[in-house]
């Protein structure tokens, strides 16, 4: 937004924003008041544009009402960050595993406000925060880190804690647009037919519709399935409540074989087809 447009938005009418929702630091509900420009809010979220001229005919919706699970404090104030100065680089995440669970509820707030800018950086942040802090705890010592091991530890047990919760929290959020993993079976025959079927996949999880933020959480559930799994009591409580999850965990699982199956039928064919040239 230029100087110009932004010092019109500032004279636009103001919007009162009244936001019911926990935060990730509590488990209460708190109500808290915002006052927002209208041409900053409209311009930025065509979710917002919508609410603010729902009836062409009417006066402009002067006082949003935001109570459902995606909309928390923290995911508001990043949004209006955004909104005002245009950049994304918001310093107030708390300093542990908790601002996962910030990342998770911007990146839902995001969506739901249609703002995919905001969306692609919490997912972008989460993906940071996520391979550093597997990196460590992954560690077979403290050598590197100013943590002791039994620091390490106690964080590694907040981390994995935080973690179902973070799965809970995006696998409870309603998209209708999100596609589904596929489970598809392995009996194929032919490097080629395989090939097809494995690039018809992998084009699904790519596509723009597909919830990018449950492929980081299945692809990390995969591949680092001994560290997530240090409570298996949370992860039979989240695959009670969202069977998805473990649905996706599978078909994911799945793909890999198929990958992997691709790359061995294509190692004998090329084998094969040197052993018949006389090479």
């Amino acid at each position: 937004m230029d100087n110009y447009y932004l010092a019109k938005a500032l004279k636009s009418p103001i919007i009162k924003i009244i936001i019911s929702g926990a935060d990730s630091e509590s488990e209460l509900c708190r109500s808290s008041v915002y006052y927002v420009h209208k041409d900053i809010l409209t311009t930025f979220s065509p979710y917002f544009a919508q609410i603010v001229h729902s009836n062409a005919s009417s006066p402009p919706v002067g006082e949003i009402f935001l109570d459902s699970p995606l909309d928390t404090p923290k995911a508001l104030d990043v949004f209006l960050h955004f909104a005002y100065t245009g950049s994304l680089d918001y310093k107030n995440y708390a300093p542990d595993a908790s601002q996962l669970l910030d990342y998770a509820n911007v990146y839902n707030f995001a969506s739901k406000i249609l703002v995919p800018r905001l969306k692609e950086h919490a997912l972008n942040l989460a993906q940071t925060y996520l391979q550093q802090s597997l990196d460590i705890f992954q560690s077979k010592s403290s050598t590197g880190h100013d943590d002791s091991p039994e620091m390490l530890f106690e964080k590694r047990t907040e981390f994995v804690k935080t973690w179902w919760r973070v799965v809970e929290t995006i696998y409870a959020r309603p998209i209708n647009s999100a596609i589904r993993f596929e489970c598809p079976g392995l009996a194929i025959h032919g490097a080629q037919a395989l090939q097809n079927r494995f690039d018809r996949l992998q084009a699904r999880f790519k596509a723009k519709n597909f919830d990018l933020f449950k492929y980081l959480l299945v692809t990390i559930s995969y591949t680092d399935w001994d560290m997530i799994e240090y409570d298996t009591s949370e992860f039979n409580r989240i695959k009670t409540l969202n069977p998805e999850y473990e649905y996706d965990i599978s078909a994911f699982s799945n793909l890999q074989h198929m990958k992997l199956k691709l790359e061995v039928e294509i190692l004998c064919n090329a084998g094969t087809e040197i052993g018949m040239n006389g090479g």
